[in-house]
């Protein structure tokens, strides 16, 4: 990949190809075709994109979710490519996996961003890929993946359907993937009012999370880490309004997730202003909240980070509505412009 690198920076801001940046894609060319030829190549090259789905999977790491999902689109661009190359049934089985984990990542972050509808087509993308691949496992992943999209915008009863069938293609309870599911149900029983169901759900993803293999309890996108369950465990607490094992989850989760990491404390700390308001302390919960949004650089302030200001914003009673704190997080939702997709 840092081949792309040094061609973006030899095209620079012009639209003609410089006779060295030519030559630079006939050899990069070249040596593709070549590599593809042999069995040992292809092996190869797809192992490559392996490493690339691996990495993508590590999360933001400090960067701003238009940056990866520009390169997250263009990387998927490439591997539509390979695709289409002469490949056997195993070697399209591997390409075909790691679409749908390239393909999950992108609707990931669509989905983080603000872009619900976009997010749901990628997700069929990469459902499509995992099925086609032949991998439960990544297919279970995925759906429940999708699953955190109606969660977060709106339609736990959608979500719902989409975690009970994750957690149906996930099998039993030592992989990731059922983990994530049972979280997703907790989620969506909380937001539907469900509050024993929701407490069973999110139960059994913590009792899935302690039996898991150390790769499927990484701290990736694609594992279940205990900072992530912490963080699925905040939203569920808060949601039916248990403050108090709110607060024990989200002290925990801000003590592990990782210092680069933008969105995910943000969301904790918002998650613990919805609580504040819970406990009757509207006051102070809308004076965390603009503090949250305002202190975030501005490319993470849309999407996701906007959606769980305006959830504290609507669970104010009337009275509430008129304290200065309040118009103050009103604005500070206004002032946030929607995220733009890459052309």
């Amino acid at each position: 990949m840092k081949r792309r690198t040094i061609i973006r920076a030899a095209l620079g801001a012009s639209a003609a190809l410089s006779p060295p940046v030519l030559e630079l894609l006939a050899g990069q060319q070249a040596r593709a075709e070549s590599a593809l030829t042999t069995a040992a190549g292809r092996d190869a090259v797809i192992g490559q994109w392996e490493e690339t789905a691996w990495r993508y999977g590590c999360g933001y790491g400090g960067r701003a979710p238009i940056t990866l999902l520009h390169d997250a689109l263009l990387d998927v661009e490439d591997l539509n490519r390979l695709l289409g190359q002469q490949l056997d049934t195993g070697e399209r089985q591997r390409v075909l996996r790691i679409s749908a984990q390239l393909s999950g990542i992108v609707a990931l972050v669509l989905g983080d961003m603000g872009h619900p509808r976009d997010a749901h087509r990628w997700y069929a993308n990469a459902s499509a890929a995992a099925q086609a691949s032949g991998d439960t496992a990544v297919h279970a992943w995925v759906t429940a993946r999708e699953a955190m999209v109606p969660l977060n915008w709106g339609q736990p009863a959608a979500a719902l359907r989409l975690a009970d069938r994750a957690r149906t293609l996930a099998g039993d309870g030592t992989s990731a993937a059922h983990a994530l599911a049972a979280a997703a149900q907790a989620r969506a029983h909380a937001a539907l009012g469900h509050a024993a169901e929701a407490r069973k759900a999110i139960a059994d993803a913590e009792r899935a999370h302690d039996r898991l293999r150390d790769t499927d309890a990484s701290g990736t996108w694609y594992g279940y880490p205990l900072q992530q369950h912490l963080v699925h465990a905040s939203r569920t607490y808060t949601g039916i309004g248990d403050t108090g094992p709110a607060a024990d989850v989200q002290t925990e989760a801000l003590r592990l997730i990782s210092r680069t990491s933008v969105m995910s404390p943000a969301l904790i700390h918002l998650d613990e202003a919805l609580c504040t308001a819970a406990d009757g302390d509207h006051d102070s919960a809308c004076t965390q909240a603009v503090h949250i949004i305002t202190t975030l650089p501005p490319a993470y302030r849309t999407g996701l980070i906007a959606r769980r200001g305006q959830e504290l914003t609507g669970a104010l009673p009337r009275g509430a509505q008129h304290l200065p704190a309040a118009r103050e997080l009103r604005e500070a939702l206004a002032a946030t412009p929607p995220a733009q997709l890459p052309a």
